[in-house]
């Protein structure tokens, strides 16, 4: 059984599953609003961060995507 390593940050409310070996480039920090409440999340695109989340589009606001 292989026991994989999986990227955690407590400083994110959501992140994307994904092994601490793989190339992290393309992760970035989404910041949205969803029922009035600020969200960070990790993710590689903003329709993932919206999975990852469980939010639906049209409930959430992108306010702003940086680096991780």
């Amino acid at each position: 059984m292989n026991s994989y390593q999986y990227l955690r940050n407590p400083e994110y409310d959501f992140m994307v599953r994904i092994r601490v070996d793989a190339d992290l480039s393309n992760l970035k920090v989404f910041y949205v609003t969803h029922a009035a409440t600020v969200y960070t999340i990790v993710a590689t695109s903003y329709e993932e961060a919206l999975t990852v989340a469980g939010f639906a589009a049209e409930d959430t606001t992108k306010n702003s995507e940086s680096s991780y």
